[in-house]
């Protein structure tokens, strides 16, 4: 990657603090790339920077109108795989499942508490 990607702001909360980021596998040394908002931890992963960015910048933008009127929340549940545990977090909304729970729901665009 020579050039310098440009990406646009976060189309969930509006923030111009996104960055793309490299991520190799711990298991088989794949390479992905991602592209993280900053702010409320929407990403879109891809196999190739510019297909991260491309990704990223195509997404629908959420008017300033519509940005609180979905909320959701993040439902956790536990999986045991072997010995070990794992905990997933499922959107509300849309039935998302992340292991991370962002502010927003980086599928639907539903603002996101954590159910108790």
């Amino acid at each position: 990657m020579s050039e310098k990607i440009d990406l646009l702001p976060c189309p969930f909360c509006g923030c111009e603090d996104a960055g793309l980021h490299e991520n190799v596998s711990m298991v088989d040394d794949n390479v992905s790339w991602s592209v993280d908002c900053n702010n409320c931890g929407a990403s879109v992963i891809e196999n190739t920077a510019e297909q991260a960015a491309e990704a990223w910048n195509r997404r629908a933008i959420v008017h300033e109108s519509e940005k609180d009127a979905r909320t959701g929340e993040w439902i956790s549940h536990k999986e045991r795989h072997n010995s070990a545990r794992y905990i997933y977090y499922k959107c509300s909304e849309c039935g998302y499942e992340d292991g991370y729970p962002p502010n927003y729901c980086p599928n639907c665009g539903a603002k996101m508490e954590v159910a108790e």
